[in-house]
């Protein structure tokens, strides 16, 4: 039986958008918007770990999976810890690398809003937002502002 052209053209065409190749450039289509979530999202929580008075798990999803997101913890930290004076919890949040200093302060804003900030609901004693001096790096604690540059 002839194979028309066609059709085996449409075939090919079929396979290769199967295989993910397709003349359709991606770039404009897979850049990420600024309100999609970060990678952080997408990947499974970390298991919770504790000791004694402590412990340290996966952030919050409502934090988690906010823009530019890439990684963090939530942390119980008990009383006479190095990190802060005090006994709370402590947020630290990692931004994609090339997120802009604007994001990433806002980042550190939205956080609050949510309740994972100084005087929030959720007893937070210290919160870090950045990923170095290219993306900014923001911090609260009490006694100061809400999410102060660190230089």
């Amino acid at each position: 039986m002839p194979v028309r052209p066609a059709a085996a053209l449409a075939a090919a065409t079929a396979v290769l958008a199967l295989a993910g190749c397709t003349g359709t450039d991606r770039t404009a289509a897979g850049a990420a918007s600024p309100e999609q979530p970060g990678p952080a999202c997408s990947a499974a929580p970390s298991p919770s770990e504790s000791w004694l008075g402590g412990w340290r798990k996966s952030l919050p999803d409502e934090v988690r999976c906010l823009p530019h997101v890439s990684s963090g913890y939530y942390m119980r930290q008990p009383s006479g810890s190095d990190e802060v004076e005090g006994e709370g919890n402590v947020v630290m949040v990692t931004v994609e690398p090339g997120t802009a200093r604007e994001q990433t302060l806002a980042l550190c804003r939205r956080i609050t809003e949510l309740g994972y900030g100084i005087d929030g609901p959720n007893g937070v004693v210290f919160l870090s937002v950045g990923n170095g001096e290219e993306t900014g790096s923001y911090f609260s604690m009490p006694g100061q502002e809400t999410c102060l540059m660190r230089l």
